[in-house]
């Protein structure tokens, strides 16, 4: 699968555009898991989803299904926000060395905050599934897939020095998702990518590229 996904329409409306509040739709092989469909409101939808019984459900069938095929995909309408950092040089790491680390750098209060940071929540829950299901690892018929509908800049009423540190989605989140093993797609909408999502296509090459690279 290349850098885009498609969405089916009995759920573009709630898609069509990137916005500013997130919408998350989990399916698994194609289908909307049940209690599957979240809104941000107190919380980001992301984070609503990773608490939810529908996520739980979902990890422990695809963890224990062996060699079968299973596609898990988070729909979401923008990505993911950014995470706060404590210091900012750890920008300069791969990925992999980034997350090699981390449990001692961060305390998890951080990462469990439910208001911010919503890239590292999706990929410390994928990296927790991967140790709590180490057999999956072997299944190459298993995906996660992100498919975001656009590239999430910030709101335009936060103060710039506010945006540029926590709301806006960098490629370094990026770069975690896909080292945590998120396939990170954009989502076009009866076959057309947004102004956002074209964004988002165009640097996910060069964010794999990187990743890569960096393990």
């Amino acid at each position: 699968m290349g850098p885009q996904a498609q969405l089916a329409a009995t759920t573009v409306d709630a898609f069509a555009h990137p916005g500013e509040s997130t919408r998350v739709l989990l399916t698994h092989n194609g289908q909307i898991v049940p209690g599957g469909q979240f809104s941000s409101g107190e919380n980001h939808a992301e984070y609503e989803m990773l608490r939810s019984d529908a996520w739980a459900r979902t990890l422990a069938a695809v963890g224990r299904a062996g060699t079968a095929a299973h596609r898990v995909a988070v729909v979401i309408n923008r990505t993911p926000c950014h995470f706060v950092f404590g210091s900012r040089p750890w920008m300069d790491e791969a990925p992999a060395t980034f997350f090699a680390g981390l449990e001692a750098r961060i305390p998890a209060a951080r990462v469990d905050r439910p208001w911010c940071g919503c890239s590292m929540k999706l990929a410390s829950a994928l990296k927790a599934f991967w140790t709590t299901y180490p057999d999956a690892r072997r299944n190459a018929s298993l995906e996660f897939v992100l498919a975001c509908r656009g590239y999430y800049d910030g709101r335009r009423t936060t103060p710039l020095a506010y945006r540029k540190q926590q709301a806006p989605t960098t490629t370094f989140d990026l770069g975690c998702l896909v080292e945590a093993g998120w396939r990170v797609r954009a989502l076009s909408v009866g076959k057309t990518l947004s102004g956002r999502g074209q964004a988002l296509a165009d640097v996910l090459p060069r964010v794999e590229a990187w990743v890569a690279g960096g393990r």
